[in-house]
């Protein structure tokens, strides 16, 4: 049983692979978290040719309780335009260990127009 905060989220941001195209050949994918609706931290943005891109970023916050989303949305960078949404995962923070780095690779749920056959996968590191 959990008991209640504050916690200290810890999140790496290691990578992802078999993004979808979205600049005719390539992505330039980056990655932004939410907790709840807020978000709580960016990775920088991959350029060129990356469809499996590589981050390894930290992204630290606190948290009063665990009763939250950790919501992960890859967009692609488009320069002079809003930037593409790809896809998102969904992570329940009450599902999570308390004290235990959990690594796991998620499956990224694609955005309408981004549907591919091979599944997408964000590659992550999350401490609670």
């Amino acid at each position: 049983m959990k008991v209640e905060g504050p916690y200290k989220l810890h999140i790496i941001v290691r990578g992802a692979t078999n993004l979808p195209v979205a600049d005719f050949t390539t992505s330039d994918p980056y990655v932004v978290a939410y907790v709840g609706e807020k978000s709580v931290g960016q990775t920088k943005t991959i350029y060129r040719n990356h469809l499996r891109p590589i981050w390894e970023e930290v992204i630290e916050c606190n948290l009063l309780h665990t009763k939250n989303v950790l919501k992960f949305k890859i967009f692609d960078e488009d320069t002079g335009k809003d930037p593409d949404l790809l896809g998102c995962v969904e992570v329940s923070l009450d599902d999570l260990p308390v004290d235990e780095m959990v690594h796991d690779r998620y499956l990224v749920a694609l955005e309408g127009k981004y549907q591919q056959e091979d599944d997408a996968l964000l590659d992550l590191a999350i401490a609670v």
